[in-house]
């Protein structure tokens, strides 16, 4: 059924308030209002008896499909994801910008929000850390990390800042990992260090020992040789 718009009521905040569709003088009329649809056979509101909603109905500026790109502004790098990527994340920071209403579309939160000139929403934490925030949650557990210390360390930080308790549970595995892993290394280089030293020490007591034999050697034979000179044995 093909219907057209025979009255219209005012519209407020981008959003229609009332609407009259009607095909024909015959035709069942279709009320839309605040954002639900009526069908009905008179034009009192009281006979129209089924409802349903109608999503069309709203005109939200600020109300996106899930899959609609959202742009963000990290500390002064740009990135790009999609709008459900953030909204249905765990991480209450997203939540108290990002809401799903009732027809499954996420709404932008605009007095928890702040924007740059190209209409970016601003977040003022490190970009380059948030590229791993954000790798997080498009992949979950599976996310590539780099083996940096220091840089896992930051990343907890972030992880805290976000409220992503499994992000910091996986870190913290990470960092427990390497941690053991360097004092392994730092293990071994000390116990290489010591042979070393060992090594040395051995060489010089062998050299030591040497020069001790020797001269005592070559002293006995001069002593030896001047007692058979002067027939005298000390």
């Amino acid at each position: 059924m093909s219907l057209s718009p025979r009255t219209y009521q005012n519209q407020l905040n981008g959003t229609v308030t009332s609407r009259i569709y009607q095909n024909g003088p015959s035709s069942p009329k279709v009320l839309v209002q605040n954002g639900y649809a009526s069908i009905g056979r008179n034009s009192q509101h009281s006979g129209y008896t089924t409802a349903v909603q109608l999503k069309t109905a709203h005109f939200n500026p600020f109300e996106h499909h899930g899959n609609d790109i959202v742009e963000l502004n990290v500390g002064g790098c740009a990135f790009a994801t999609t709008y459900h990527c953030l909204a249905e994340s765990k991480s209450p920071y997203f939540k108290s910008i990002f809401k799903i209403n009732n027809y499954g579309r996420v709404v932008e939160i605009q007095d928890s929000i702040t924007k740059d000139k190209a209409g970016r929403i601003f977040i003022n934490r490190d970009g380059d850390l948030f590229r791993y925030v954000l790798q997080y949650l498009r992949d979950g557990s599976r996310v590539a990390l780099p083996n940096d210390l220091n840089i896992l360390k930051m990343l907890k930080r972030e992880a805290e800042f976000f409220s992503l308790q499994d992000f910091e549970k996986l870190l913290d595995h990470l960092l427990e990992k390497q941690y053991n892993s360097s004092q392994g290394y730092r293990q071994s280089q000390i116990n290489e260090e010591m042979l070393e030293l060992l090594r040395k020490m051995s060489h010089q007591q062998v050299a030591a020992s040497y020069n001790h034999n020797h001269t005592s050697s070559s002293s006995n034979n001069m002593n030896n040789g001047l007692s058979q000179v002067n027939g005298i044995y000390r």
